[in-house]
């Protein structure tokens, strides 16, 4: 018998996963406290992970200025520029450098 330090229940040893680097060969806490653990991980995981999908999904900001469309992407993907200028011309700059961004700027305005 073994109590769990999770739940607090004196249970049977078969109640407890083995881990051989534990003096008596088992976890201190009982298979089903863990199992709960592990749902509740995995939901909690899951809803982080929807919320950062829904961030990268957002719109991006858009600006006129003196005929150049300017976006800036507030959370960039892998491959994609923060900062980001489409001149009327058709002319593109990219970069994820604010201090390139906005040097580019002052010599276009």
């Amino acid at each position: 018998m073994k109590r769990c330090s999770k739940c607090g229940q004196l249970l049977p040893l078969d109640s407890f996963s083995k881990e051989p680097t534990y003096k008596d060969g088992y976890k201190t806490v009982c298979k089903k406290c863990t199992n709960e653990y592990s749902r509740e991980y995995r939901a909690r995981k899951k809803d982080r992970r929807k919320t950062l999908l829904e961030i990268k999904k957002r719109e991006p900001e858009e600006y006129l200025l003196g005929g150049i469309k300017i976006y800036i992407l507030n959370h960039a993907g892998d491959r994609e520029c923060k900062f980001n200028v489409v001149s009327t011309s058709g002319e593109v700059f990219n970069t994820n450098n604010r201090e390139k961004f906005f040097e580019f700027l002052r010599g276009k305005v």
